[in-house]
């Protein structure tokens, strides 16, 4: 239903969506525009992304045999406010950090951009999550490992328009070093580090 109701409403937004994944171009103008009418498309496909990416993370502790104390409902809905949480921490992060290295303008630009990204990462995984769902194959290893694929991609496609945002702002090396390393290198070590142990 979210995303009939974008589909209907906002084509337009839709196709510029999934150009400015890979045209930077395009990314720049929307980012410029901040079309008012699009915005309500936008906050669909947001809880569209968290809806979506939150159940693919269930099926992932499902299907790796993860073992985790909550289960079922329970467990979907920890992953929905975990995910919800690290998003909104990596953005607070982000802000703080542009602000105190003075940095303000790239920062939402790039946060611009991590929106889009994201958006794109739960309008293609969908299908992944529906064959996942409702399959009656036994081996599901294909569509998960190209759901991880597709996210993996859409996450080194944003990594990779960020270094492009800061160069072209004649932005520090040692800043642009920091700025990853510290909020995107490292959360995923921990994140990591926090499902092994």
């Amino acid at each position: 239903v979210l995303f009939a109701t974008v589909r209907r409403g906002w084509s337009k937004y839709l196709e510029n969506l999934f150009h400015s994944v890979v045209n930077y171009s395009t990314a720049n103008r929307m980012f410029r525009e901040q079309n008012y009418s699009f915005q309500h498309g936008a906050f669909r496909l947001d809880i569209y992304f968290y809806l979506v990416f939150s159940v693919f993370l269930f099926q992932l502790i499902r299907f790796f045999r993860i073992d985790v104390s909550f289960q079922n409902y329970q467990l979907y809905f920890l992953i929905l406010a975990g995910v919800w949480f690290f998003f909104m921490l990596k953005k607070f992060l982000y802000k703080t950090t542009g602000f105190i290295f003075e940095n303000s303008g790239e920062t939402s630009e790039f946060l611009f951009n991590l929106d889009n990204h994201v958006r794109v990462a739960g309008l293609l995984i969908f299908p992944m999550v529906a064959v996942i769902s409702f399959s009656s194959f036994n081996s599901l290893g294909i569509p998960v490992y190209f759901g991880i694929l597709l996210v993996s991609a859409v996450y080194f496609l944003l990594l990779f328009r960020g270094f492009m945002i800061l160069l072209k702002k004649q932005f520090s090396i040692l800043y642009l070093f920091l700025y990853f390393c510290t909020l995107e290198i490292l959360p995923l070590v921990l994140v990591y580090k926090f499902l092994v142990t």
